[in-house]
């Protein structure tokens, strides 16, 4: 059996011995594919949006019996490079970000979560996406 763990660092998988692991991840995917002899083909992802759940979730459902999937917060957003961004976090970059751009990006953000955020939006198109979601699971007949 096949399994997929869609969403962010709450189906993170870290094992039973992964000691390098952040420590708040969580080790009850490992548990569930153990206890159902199961293989696990993808975990979350910390900080991700749900739209880079959604990605995610295109890319493996032809491939899996069963998918167990992470709603996320709402407010988190979905960007290009599908890096977490999350209002009020320390933000890690990619190595290819130049300083000056990362300080660009940071004040951004900052500026966008403070000063422009529509909550509202934000919640409206989460219910959109997650009924995009339930639409597909019903399509592909997935558990």
């Amino acid at each position: 059996m096949k399994i997929a763990f869609i969403g962010d660092s709450f189906c993170m998988n870290c094992g039973p011995d992964d000691h390098s692991a952040p420590f708040d991840c969580n080790d009850w995917p490992w548990l569930v594919a153990k206890e159902y002899n199961a293989e696990i083909l993808t975990t979350g992802l910390g900080g991700t949006a749900l739209f880079h759940s959604y990605e995610k979730l295109l890319e493996h459902i032809n491939n899996v019996e069963y998918i167990i999937f992470c709603i996320t917060d709402p407010y988190r957003l979905a960007n290009k490079y599908s890096l977490s961004i999350i209002a009020s976090t320390q933000r890690t970059w990619p190595e290819f970000f130049s300083p000056s751009k990362i300080k660009r990006l940071n004040y951004v953000i900052n500026y966008y979560y403070r000063d422009i955020i529509s909550f509202n939006w934000h919640e409206v198109a989460q219910k959109g996406l997650l009924m995009q979601i339930d639409e597909l699971m019903i399509q592909k007949q997935k558990k």
